[in-house]
């Protein structure tokens, strides 16, 4: 967790002790164990077409849960904004480009 809230606090959200993910969008130790328990820890954060207008909403938290679940992987699809930080950065894949693009692209393969 404290590699998390540093993670958040580098990037500019909270990383808070009330339970899973709230309204304001920012991820619990409490909800990492549920992933952990639920899945295995095997999740796919899949974020498609998000930009940094508001990231503490879906990008931090992602990134966060991605960091804390030990077989989480990120994936995102954002034209102009595909990034992972590097403390994820080998457990990431980010798509540069159009979603619409990319998706017709993989239809197609």
């Amino acid at each position: 967790l404290e590699k998390a809230r540093s993670i958040s606090h580098a990037y500019g959200t909270a990383v808070n002790s009330n339970h899973g993910i709230k309204a304001t969008g920012f991820f619990t130790e409490d909800g990492i164990a549920e992933t952990n328990r639920s899945y295995g820890g095997r999740v796919l954060f899949l974020e498609l077409g998000v930009g940094r207008n508001t990231p503490g909403i879906i990008k931090y938290p992602f990134w966060q849960m991605t960091f804390g679940t030990e077989n989480a992987r990120y994936a995102c699809v954002s034209l102009n904004d595909a990034y992972a930080p590097p403390e994820i950065r080998e457990r990431s894949v980010c798509i540069d480009g159009d979603l619409k693009e990319t998706i017709e692209t993989l239809a197609r393969n």
